[in-house]
């Protein structure tokens, strides 16, 4: 039963980022029960509920988040090797949500980032808060498709000079320093929903070891395409 729902959970967040990739250039306010879904159903998932009794009567938990979104910025980063016969720089698109759904939870942070020109990635990338933290996957991406740790350095730092609040939130020069040497020693890198946790059994006496307070670096992105090395 369990591993029944588990795939379907997997089908229904495939299904949604479907929707959600072929509206990519649609405004925010088209489609953003789409991406309220697609981030509840990956909110609940990274508090720990798993069965679908759970999901189910979480309907009043749905609607009481906040998605906080920022514009789509069409951005440039340095070209690859094998694209540097193209140009010298290279159009991306990236985009930056913050989720708010407990009230004693601070935002957990992700970004959806489009580069389609030569590995036609596609994801969605948790920076901050979550369980996991998808900044080493996507530093190795990029890293094993010819992206030099100087260039993606400065592709990540450059998104706290935008204009989007949540994107100037993030401590970019912490996370991308911790993406490279693969460290998490800053409490940038502390989950949301484990502090949650620490709170309540604290109430009884119990006390977390700071460490395991801390996310853990994916192997995978919280969803999304790219191609194969």
């Amino acid at each position: 039963m369990e591993k029944h729902i588990n795939k379907t959970m997997k089908q229904v967040k495939f299904a949604l980022f479907v929707t959600l990739t072929l509206s990519a250039f649609s405004p925010v306010a088209q489609n953003i029960e789409a991406v309220r879904e697609f981030l509840f159903l990956n909110y609940i998932s990274d508090i720990g509920i798993h069965t679908k009794n759970d999901i189910c009567s979480n309907d009043a938990f749905f609607q009481a988040g906040t998605i906080e979104a920022s514009p789509k910025y069409v951005l440039n980063r340095k070209a690859m090797k094998h694209e540097e016969y193209i140009s010298d720089s290279v159009d991306y698109c990236v985009q930056f949500y913050k989720v708010l759904w407990l009230d004693n939870v601070d935002g957990l942070y992700l970004i959806h980032l489009v580069d389609e020109l030569s590995r036609n990635i596609d994801v969605w990338i948790r920076v901050k808060g979550w369980r996991e933290n998808d900044m080493r996957f996507l530093y190795l991406m990029y890293k094993k498709n010819g992206l030099q740790e100087r260039d993606f350095r400065h592709m990540v730092q450059a998104w706290g000079s935008l204009g989007s609040s949540i994107a100037r939130e993030i401590p970019w020069d912490k996370m991308v320093k911790g993406a490279i040497r693969n460290k998490m020693e800053d409490d940038c890198f502390i989950s949301e929903h484990y502090k949650l946790l620490d709170s309540l059994r604290s109430r009884d006496g119990l006390k977390t070891p700071v460490r395991n307070l801390y996310s853990v670096f994916s192997r995978q992105p919280m969803s999304g395409m790219w191609m194969e090395f």
